[in-house]
């Protein structure tokens, strides 16, 4: 299944790992250092320019960006998720 990130942008839902509100991500230098790391290895995707961050996206070893609310994003999240299922759990 695909979950909409907003702005044409798509993830399978099975490679979604978290999604963390971003004014609350960045209040923490460590978070801004992460951040940092992962634009310069090339796995942060920005928002679309005139687009504020609300959301930070965790996707496998992806970092995403997204201008729609966390409470939104999640709530998406809860009704397309089979009801009961839980995300695996590596071995």
């Amino acid at each position: 299944m695909l979950f909409h990130l907003g702005e044409d942008r798509s993830l399978r839902l099975d490679r979604l790992t978290a999604l963390l509100d971003f004014g609350l991500f960045l209040r923490n230098p460590v978070n801004r250092e992460f951040l940092q790391l992962a634009g310069s290895e090339g796995r942060l995707e920005a928002v679309p320019s005139g687009l504020s961050p609300e959301t930070l996206v965790l996707a496998g070893r992806q970092v995403r960006l997204s201008a729609i609310s966390r409470q939104t994003l999640a709530g998406r999240a809860a009704r397309t998720l089979p009801r009961g299922w839980a995300p695996e759990r590596p071995s």
